[in-house]
């Protein structure tokens, strides 16, 4: 039995300063033996201010922000913050940081649900796709006894990740969809109030202009908008994104162009996800 590993287990279990919970993970893969000096730097700076509810760190690409978004949740985890939960852009950088877990030796899980993430013995990776969309299992709206926790989130690429909610909470309805006609008959009018001719260009399928429906009008027919949008059905069974907008539908911008209509509100109403400190990476 190695009882110094078993040592080095027990004090990386304890340790909260980065620097240090870093040198005492016992199952590092060679190579990884020693945090980089901007690793480091980061690292120091953010424990300065780990406090702090909402924190933007930027690092230059191939920094190593993946390394210092992981020893970022465990240490929230050694410091009885939990759960912890680490959101990369998409499913393809979820394998990256799984893989990147592994050669530190600190143990993640792809399912948040589980009771390895509930109790905090292991970090969640999941897309932003996951965290953010009208059915989250974060989401306020979902049971309080089913509701999974947010103690400490990492958002690595946090701009890449705007692209996904912004997708998330944004209804496209396709012009070969019966929706699509439907919404444009009811807005019309509107619509060719405001620009006759590219109205034309919409209905006779050219041009690439887009027509905006009047907030005003989007109020007086949000009966109407709201019971044709509860009526599509997305080719996209995983498209809950009515679900994700429904509440702040009279707020929405409705835009026509010939291949689609968007509804979209002007600021993506993430507060229905739980929890959310975010610690952008």
């Amino acid at each position: 039995m190695d009882f110094e590993k078993l040592l080095r287990e027990a004090e990386a279990q304890q340790a909260t300063e980065p620097r240090e919970l870093y040198e005492q993970l016992p199952s590092k893969v060679p190579g990884y033996g020693y945090l980089r000096d901007v690793q480091a730097q980061i690292l120091t700076s953010w424990h300065e201010r780990r406090g702090d509810r909402d924190m933007v760190i930027k690092v230059n690409t191939g920094g190593g922000k993946t390394i210092d978004g992981l020893i970022i949740l465990q240490s929230y985890l050694n410091d009885g913050v939990v759960p912890a939960l680490y959101v990369a852009p998409d499913k393809y950088l979820v394998k990256q940081v799984i893989d990147e877990a592994a050669n530190l030796g600190i143990a993640v899980t792809t399912d948040p649900e589980s009771s390895g993430y509930l109790a905090g013995e292991a970090i969640a990776v999941v897309n932003a796709a996951k965290l953010f969309n009208g059915h989250s299992i974060f989401s306020e709206s979902r049971d309080p006894g089913h509701r999974i926790p947010i103690g400490a989130v990492v958002v690595d690429d946090a701009h890449a990740a705007l692209a996904t909610v912004r997708s998330q909470f944004s209804v496209t309805v396709p012009r070969g969809s019966a929706t699509y006609s439907a919404l444009l008959t009811s807005f019309e009018k509107d619509l060719e109030t405001q620009s006759p001719d590219i109205l034309l260009d919409i209905k006779d399928d050219v041009g690439s202009a887009f027509a905006r429906v009047p907030f005003w009008s989007v109020r007086s027919k949000i009966d109407d908008l709201r019971k044709l949008l509860r009526e599509y059905e997305p080719d996209n069974k995983l498209d809950f994104s009515f679900d994700a907008i429904r509440d702040v539908l009279p707020l929405c911008r409705v835009v026509f162009t010939r291949s689609s209509v968007t509804i979209t509100p002007p600021c993506p109403p993430i507060r229905r996800v739980v929890s959310l400190g975010l610690l952008h990476g």
